[in-house]
């Protein structure tokens, strides 16, 4: 059985028929249902129709975007545990006490009776960046 929609030219009502595919004629007019008039033309709907499933469109589409947002969250929390590239770089101090250079770190270890040589390697090598020549 399929169900066709009508609408009475005379009173501007909508009903509906319910015929099997051998009693429907596309030609045929069906009386309205309220003022009994024959002056009824059919209504073409479109139909819904849900494609449930796997392998439709529809939910490859969810799926697809579904799977974007987590590989954009994961993404983010790399970043986050990568720390986004940075680099740490060792800061001029003796015990905690931040300096300027590494030259004054030396001088500063030296005074507190600590052993240098770390820093007079670092001190070096701050002396070649400010000459110009990177190592």
């Amino acid at each position: 059985m399929a169900t066709y929609l009508y609408e009475c030219a005379s009173c501007s009502q909508k009903f509906e028929f319910d015929l099997s595919m051998k009693e429907y004629d596309p030609k045929g007019t069906y009386p309205c249902g309220f003022c009994s008039s024959t002056n009824t033309r059919r209504v073409i709907t479109v139909p819904f129709i849900n494609f449930a499933g796997d392998g439709w469109a529809s939910k490859n589409n969810r799926v697809v975007k579904q799977m974007q947002a987590k590989n954009q969250r994961l993404a983010s929390r790399e970043r986050e545990q990568k720390g986004d590239g940075v680099i740490p770089q060792l800061a001029p101090n003796v015990e905690g006490q931040r300096v300027d250079s590494w030259s004054e770190a030396t001088k500063l270890a030296r005074a507190k009776g600590k052993d240098t040589s770390g820093y007079e390697k670092q001190a070096h090598k701050e002396n070649l960046r400010k000459q110009g020549k990177v190592l």
